[in-house]
Order: structure tokens, then C-alpha cells, then sequence
């Protein structure tokens, strides 16, 4: 039903009602909505009625016509007022206020595409705010409380932070306890201690097994589970060379050195459950992700790569871990684990499972040092998490 015809029925209940008063009736909802029922709302409420030339002017009917006339002209300059005035500020105030949220949100996420695109560090953003910061000031400390974040064992942690006003040099983030500056400073981290927790399976493929660039993983009495993570390193005592488009392997006889053949490369290999790494290089290399020729304290899953450009290039290693040539992320589907490429001449695997449910939840806090009576202005604040997987090729 239509606004003038509600209108319409209101004004026609209170004249019923009225008469009926007059007539000394008492008026009853069920008289009054049989009588209103009777009533075409689609029409006027004054209704033309054709008078011939000599009538007699009736006086009653004029006086109702006029009547009706104005109650419809108050109607509709009633129902105009309400959409053109009211309504439409109503409208107005409801799309504005849509607007700013949506306009905050657009700047929100430009800022964090833009954080996420500019390559400040690798990993996971696991905390980003990009306004509603609300300071407690004191003693020229700015604090800020950011809630809890979760984070996984044995992950490191950078914090990144944009404004104006304030010195990077002067940021403090807080996780619980443990402090640390700013990534952007001079590539800061927190270390979270221990190891996420998974399950180890081996697997031998047989050689006879047609590989694609994809090819199943058929375990007996093993059911992957779509939720959970699998991390799977790929030939034991192996080392990886690449050059160019050429990906080949190389064995690591025990307590003899690698001869590669080709006269330049990148190297990489996984070494797993190690307590030391050393090694040995008959040339020098043109880039290392380790310092000099040892790593005394590895991570229980180490990637080492190093690129050189040398001929007859030999290098040794020697640890108590086990090295593999290749990590790559399985895949789960129809209740099958998938390994996601060829990799021909890597027979042995070793399967990890992650079930993701170590995570600790942490406390996120960060402090900023005035450097005058004005107030830091932050744009945006982000964490993010640099764990196992983010080292793990596709």
C-alpha cells in the first residue's frame, strides 16, 4: 500500500469514528474497518460530480467537496515534505555516513597493498591497523595498545610502522615483555622460541613410478587431512644446482667433497635436525645466505644457498643433521597427499604434518618518544610472521 493511501485511511477512521460519536454510537474496530474496507484508496478523496445549469447549489455537498479538496492538497504537500525534506536528508546523512566508512576503508587497504607491494620483509601479515590508534601519553611516551596476536613457535617476527611526526629510531614494540625496533631501522626481529610441533613420515617412490609435474604420494595407512600443512624434503644427501633453466643434483658421498661440473650456479640445500653446518670452498662465492663458512647455531630446518663462478668449483660440508636437496608443499586432494613437481632423481622423502595448532597468542604493544608537544600521527601498523613455510618452494 502507498504512503497516500495509508494517509487517506487514516483520514477516513477519524471521520467514521467522528460521525459515529455524533450519532451517539460507540465506535468499534469492526464497524470501522467494514466500513473503511468499502473505500477505493487508489482514488481521491474528492469525487466530481457533474451539475446541470438550474440546479439548486447544495450548500452541504459544496462545503464536503472543499473539504475533501484540501484534506488531498494536505496529503500530498504532507507526503512531498516527507520524501523531498525529511527522507532525503535522512538518505543523505545514511549515505555519508557509508561513505566516510567506505572511504576509510579504501585508504585502509590502499595503505596495506601498498605495505604488502613494497617488499619490507617476507612472511605472513598477521596484524595491520591503518587507523583508530588511540594513545595514552605520559612521562613523553606515547603507548598504544594493540591487542593480542597469535604466532608460531619458531617463527620470526618484524614490525613495520608509517606516520609522520615521530622518529623510527623512537619506536618500541612490545610483544608481551620482549621489545624490538622497528624492521625499517635496521632489520630488527623476534625470535619465537621453540619448534611446531608435526608428525615425520618416510616415503620411498618406487623408480618405476611415471612422474608429471605433479605426482601422488601413496602411503599405506597414511590419510592426509585438507587442513593440515605438509612439508615434504626430497633427496637424502642430495644437493640442489641450478643454472639458468638447468636444475640438476648432486651426491654427498660421507667425508667427501662435491666437484660440480658446470662453471657457475646457485646451490641449495635443506639441512634438517642439525646442531652445526660447516664448510669448505676452493673459490670464493658471489653471495651466501650464512656468514663465512659455519653456521654454529642452525634452525632445526636450515636452508643454506650460495651462488659462485668458478671453474672446477668443489665444496665439502660437514654436520650431524641430514641434508636434502629438495622442500616443496604438498598438496591435499581427494584424501590424497600430492607432491607438486617432477624432481627426477629424488626417490626419498621426508614427510612433515602440521596440524597448526601450537600457535601462542601474544600480547601487542608498541611505545613512541615524543619528540615535542605534538602528538605522533600513525598511518599504519603492521606485523608480520616469517615461519618454516615461507621458506618452503611451491
Amino acid at each position: 500500500m502507498y504512503s497516500d493511501e495509508i494517509e487517506k485511511l487514516k483520514y477516513m477512521r477519524d471521520r467514521i469514528a467522528s460521525s459515529m460519536v455524533a450519532a451517539e454510537i460507540l465506535p468499534d474496530r469492526i464497524t470501522i474497518d467494514k466500513r473503511l474496507a468499502d473505500i477505493d484508496t487508489k482514488l481521491a478523496l474528492f469525487q466530481h460530480a457533474d451539475i446541470k445549469e438550474g440546479d439548486v447549489l447544495d450548500v452541504k455537498r459544496f462545503n464536503a467537496d472543499f473539504l475533501a479538496v484540501y484534506q488531498d492538497l494536505l496529503i500530498l504537500y504532507k507526503l512531498v515534505y516527507e520524501y523531498s525534506v525529511k527522507k532525503y536528508n535522512d538518505t543523505k546523512a545514511y549515505i555519508d555516513a557509508h561513505l566516510t566508512q567506505m572511504e576509510a576503508y579504501a585508504n585502509k587497504y590502499s595503505r596495506k597493498a601498498e605495505f604488502e607491494a613494497g617488499g619490507v620483509s617476507t612472511g605472513k601479515t598477521i596484524f595491520f591497523q591503518g587507523n583508530g590508534f588511540s594513545p595514552v601519553v605520559s612521562n613523553f611516551y606515547c603507548s598504544y595498545d594493540l591487542g593480542k596476536v597469535e604466532v608460531n613457535k619458531g617463527s620470526k617476527i618484524t614490525f613495520h610502522i608509517a606516520g609522520r611526526d615521530f622518529d623510527i629510531k623512537d619506536v618500541t614494540f612490545y610483544l608481551n615483555d620482549t621489545s624490538c625496533s622497528a624492521y625499517s631501522l635496521n632489520h630488527d626481529y623476534i625470535d619465537i622460541p621453540g619448534e611446531a610441533a608435526y608428525r615425520q613420515i618416510q616415503y620411498e617412490l618406487p623408480e618405476d613410478v611415471i612422474r608429471n609435474s605433479t605426482f601422488p604420494m601413496e602411503i599405506s595407512g597414511f590419510t592426509p587431512a585438507i587442513n593440515n600443512k605438509y612439508v615434504i624434503y626430497g633427496g637424502r644427501n642430495k644437493i640442489c644446482h641450478v643454472d639458468g633453466a638447468i636444475e640438476s643434483y648432486y651426491e654427498k658421498e660421507k667425508e667427501q667433497a662435491i666437484a660440480l661440473t658446470r662453471p657457475k650456479g646457485k646451490v641449495s640445500f635443506y639441512v634438517v635436525d642439525a646442531t652445526y653446518i660447516d664448510m669448505d670452498f676452493t673459490h670464493e662465492l658471489l653471495s651466501q645466505n650464512f656468514a663465512g663458512t659455519s653456521i654454529p647455531a642452525p634452525s632445526g630446518h636450515q636452508l643454506v644457498t650460495f651462488e659462485y663462478n668458478a671453474e672446477n668449483f668443489a665444496f665439502n660440508i660437514n654436520t650431524d643433521g641430514i641434508i636434502y636437496a629438495v622442500c616443496r608443499r604438498g598438496v591435499v586432494k581427494n584424501d590424497t597427499l600430492y607432491y607438486p613437481q617432477a624432481d627426477p632423481d629424488i626417490f626419498d622423502f621426508r614427510i612433515e604434518e602440521y596440524a597448526g595448532k601450537d600457535a601462542e597468542t601474544k600480547k601487542l604493544s608498541v611505545k613512541i618518544r615524543q619528540m615535542n608537544n605534538k602528538e605522533p600521527y600513525i598511518e599504519m601498523i603492521a606485523v608480520k610472521e616469517q615461519s618454516l613455510f615461507d621458506e618452503v618452494d611451491p
